[in-house]
């Protein structure tokens, strides 16, 4: 009987997360400092990224306090950050600018429960990376049929998206002619320069 109980428990386990190599879809980034709303567009095919954040207080998108728009391309192993007024280069992948999560980042996913979760019928995943976090996605049996609903950490910052995909953009370089470097601390620090002042 403890045998069929473990084997009915493993079978009603689904497999673990996998993100398809190209996805892009909506999402709302919720944090201790603001939120915003942008959407995602990731290209894991060819080691690529692009957010489009809207009016939202991140530190990587200009100088801090400055609330603004702006978009985070990452492409041929560099971050560029373009704003309505600048397009600079943040950092590269040697410097610590780096792609993002591979598809099967959540591999080793804990499963925990299936439940409503914004109105979805969703699967709840622990996962621990640099931190703890929480992933809902799609109750789908297929993992690359799943969409992401939330991602929380354990300090309460989350990020949410709708079961919708968008329209893929072209990944390219945003910036042109002379590209400078972004002067803001966060992109300095990471290439260990100096802030530059005004």
């Amino acid at each position: 009987m403890l045998v069929l109980l473990i084997l009915a428990h493993v079978l009603g386990t689904p497999l673990p997360p996998l993100w398809p190599d190209n996805l892009w879809q909506n999402i709302t980034i919720n944090l201790e400092s603001g939120s915003g709303g942008t959407a995602v567009y990731y290209f894991y095919s060819n080691q690529g990224w692009r957010l489009y954040l809207s009016y939202f207080s991140l530190n990587y998108c200009g100088q801090t306090p400055k609330y603004s728009a702006c978009i985070q391309t990452f492409v041929n192993q560099t971050l560029y950050i373009q704003t309505l007024s600048d397009c600079c280069i943040c950092c590269n992948e040697t410097q610590g600018c780096s792609f993002a999560y591979s598809a099967d980042w959540m591999k080793n996913a804990q499963f925990i429960d299936q439940e409503i979760h914004n109105g979805y019928q969703s699967y709840k995943w622990k996962i621990i990376t640099d931190q703890e976090l929480y992933y809902y996605e799609t109750a789908k049996t297929e993992p690359l049929d799943r969409i992401t609903i939330a991602i929380y950490d354990s300090k309460g910052n989350s990020v949410s998206s709708y079961p919708q995909r968008l329209d893929p953009p072209q990944l390219y370089t945003p910036c042109n002619g002379e590209i400078n470097y972004c002067p803001w601390v966060e992109c300095a620090s990471k290439r260990n320069q100096k802030m530059h002042t005004s």
